[in-house]
């Protein structure tokens, strides 16, 4: 025993003298020194300065070189699942000419049909000789539409059946406060609620085993929302997740959370599972399911980690078409659907998969929301330069609004919208924009509560409790947006607001950085670059202006020292008599524009000073090499990663102009901070 742990010490002592005479023999005739910490980061080379390739970088030139935004890359054209993962309650899938099994695909595009093998004349049994097959193979097929050209829009308008009487009357007390709550369509009135608990103990003598203790009881809870009362309740699996429910809220789809590879037909009449199976299973490395939702009895629609949109037919349980997409939201009546593309959407017919339409977006879409009457669709994009909404008329593909949201809100998030009227929308559940005036114009908070994602009508639909008592129940209320509060402040101030920059406008640039050490004529060629940029979005710098773009660095100390030593010792974190102390800098970048002192937009950076491994020229000192490789990296930070605004707009305020607290029945004025 003691001869293999002597054994294995010699071995570590040579492996060790190995590699420092490796690092030693490598850094020969240079001065190598490094930082203790283990925090580190990449020196960033010096940018050459191209406004020509920063341009073409740029998401309009992206636009520009795919104006349909069309997915053309590998992975964008998928295959169909084969019938392995189908539903284990399908019957045999079809054979020959007349089956459906997809092949191929294009994103937005109907999959062909694949070509019947060919059979020879006298024997139909008997495959055709070899080059009869080339033959038919070689006969050219209809192409199809070219994707790099946006199809022609046709009329998508989708309302869903109106309720009568309106939904919700009063508002309801739920058994349970809600995990998750789905609606089907306003005219059948129904809403499923998702719950959980913990089981009650039955002994309160001892402590609780933890296996106990993390289990959990689900179910769902099913409503009317005309009568305001609770229906049933039906049991589910402790791991399964509610995805969505049909629109004749008879059905709805669960998922099991982990593995969260198999999906589930659940019939919320019975309390029976109908079918399941695995959507993804001939994806061995990616078989996650991240979205499902239910078009109508015959069509389910899943969406996978691997960015499969497939749609299965019910009960035969096969794809129907296949596209690529990261997201996808279904229409009022669930007859159209819009995916998100690189640089927009695209309209769908939800059964088919055939094209409506294309929607350019000026960044990547991170919500969409489809109108209550189905006639509207909006959708909001962030950019680093900000968050920016745009909104589109179903009829003929037109551009109704688009507008940046000001000085958007760091708290925003962008990650939810809904319609709350004709010319409203919130967003994220808490800012209230009105298309009339393009501005943030209200700002909302719900105290014990949540709002609701999805909604059957154009109303704000929450879930909330009061205070006081601690175990008071949850309640579902449902409120026209703005309140009446909001409406009367809007109407007496009357905010309108003010284009300060965009396409045709004039500012100032205002440059205060100090010149990069490897580069004197750092600052021109900054205001030269900017300037170019600009110019791109057809802003004019000209000298006094109002408006005026500042960029401004400066340099300043952080407080912390850093000990760099040389050698293989400094490698490895150990100080010796060679060993240098350097104070920590830092450079604070901002870029903003302002107008008259007040600033309307803003873009900050700190860049830190915290290279961990150095190679020093011959002459320089550890300081100035630091030094060096920051000021690279401003000036990467300002020609290359800042993003600057083609619109600015003013006279609105970020936070709006009030705020109000949803409670029970309706709202109440925000207490002042």
């Amino acid at each position: 025993m003691y001869f293999w742990l002597v054994l294995a010490i010699v071995v570590g002592l040579v492996g060790t003298a190995a590699v420092a005479v490796l690092l030693t023999t490598a850094f020969r005739g240079r001065a190598v020194v490094a930082l203790a910490p283990a925090n580190s980061s990449t020196a960033v080379p010096s940018p050459t300065l191209d406004p020509a390739a920063t341009a073409a970088n740029s998401p309009d030139a992206s636009r520009k070189q795919n104006p349909a935004g069309a997915l053309r890359s590998p992975d964008d054209v998928v295959k169909a699942s084969p019938a392995s993962s189908a539903p284990v309650s399908s019957p045999a899938r079809p054979s020959g000419p007349s089956a459906r099994a997809p092949t191929t695909g294009i994103p937005g595009l109907p999959v062909e049909p694949p070509l019947p093998a060919p059979r020879s004349p006298e024997n139909p049994s008997i495959p055709a000789p070899q080059q009869e097959s080339a033959e038919l193979l070689r006969q050219p097929l209809d192409p199809p539409p070219p994707v790099d050209e946006p199809p022609a829009w046709s009329t998508c308008v989708d309302p869903a059946p109106a309720s009568k009487p309106k939904l919700l009357p009063h508002p309801l007390e739920l058994e349970q406060g809600p995990e998750r709550l789905l609606f089907s369509r306003p005219d059948v009135a129904i809403a499923v609620a998702q719950c959980w608990s913990s089981p009650p103990r039955k002994d309160f003598t001892r402590p609780q085993p933890p296996e106990e203790a993390k289990r959990i009881i689900r179910w769902l809870d099913v409503y009317d929302l005309r009568k305001c009362l609770h229906k049933k309740k039906l049991p589910l699996a402790p791991d399964t997740e509610l995805l969505a429910i049909s629109p004749d809220g008879t059905k709805s789809v669960l998922c099991a959370e982990t593995p969260r590879e198999k999906i589930q037909i659940f019939d919320l009449g019975t309390g029976e599972t109908t079918s399941e199976w695995c959507p993804y299973a001939d994806d061995p490395s990616n078989r996650k399911v991240t979205a499902a939702d239910i078009v109508d009895s015959e069509h389910v629609l899943t969406l996978g980690a691997n960015r499969k949109l497939l749609i299965w037919e019910l009960p035969e349980g096969h794809s129907v078409y296949v596209a690529a997409t990261e997201s996808f939201q279904l229409s009022p009546n669930r007859n159209y659907l819009s995916v998100t593309t690189p640089d927009g959407l695209q309209i769908l017919e939800a059964r088919t998969g055939e094209p409506c339409g294309q929607l350019l977006c000026r960044g990547k879409p991170t919500a969409v929301a489809f109108s209550a009457a189905g006639d509207r669709l909006a959708a909001l994009s962030v950019r680093e330069s900000g968050a920016t909404l745009q909104c589109w008329s179903l009829h003929d593909g037109s551009v109704l609004a688009d507008f940046p949201l000001g000085r958007t809100p760091k708290a925003l998030s962008c990650r939810n919208i809904h319609w709350c009227g004709p010319r409203q929308l919130l967003v994220d559940h808490r800012w209230l924009v009105d298309l009339d005036r393009n501005l943030i114009v209200w700002k909302y908070d719900v105290a014990n509560g949540m709002g609701v994602l999805s909604t059957p009508d154009d109303r704000h639909w929450y879930t909330v409790r009061p205070s006081f008592p601690f175990n008071a129940g949850f309640t579902l209320c449902a409120m026209e947006l703005p309140d009446p509060v909001a409406a009367a402040r809007l109407a007496e101030i009357n905010p309108q607001p003010q284009v300060l920059l965009g396409p045709g406008s004039r500012l100032s640039l205002n440059v205060q950085v100090s010149n990069v050490p490897d580069r004197p004529n750092f600052a021109e060629d900054l205001r030269r670059n900017l300037s170019q940029r600009l110019a791109a979005n057809k802003i004019v710098v000209a000298e006094g202006q109002a408006v005026v773009l500042e960029v401004r660095a400066l340099q300043l100390a952080t407080g912390e020292t850093h000990r760099y030593g040389r050698g293989v010792r400094g490698i490895f974190g150990r100080d010796d008599a060679n060993t240098t102390v350097v104070a920590g800098q830092k450079v604070e970048c901002r870029a903003a524009v302002i107008s008259h002192g007040q600033v309307f937009w803003e873009q900050t950076e700190s860049l830190k000073m915290d290279l961990r491994i150095v190679q020093l020229e011959a002459g320089e000192t550890i300081d100035q090499h630091l030094s060096k490789h920051m000021w690279r990296a401003v000036g990467y930070y300002f020609e290359q990663r800042l993003a600057l605004p083609d619109r600015v707009i003013a006279g609105g305020d970020a936070e709006g102009f009030g705020q109000s607290v949803f409670v029970i029945g309706g709202t109440e004025p925000a207490m002042p901070r």
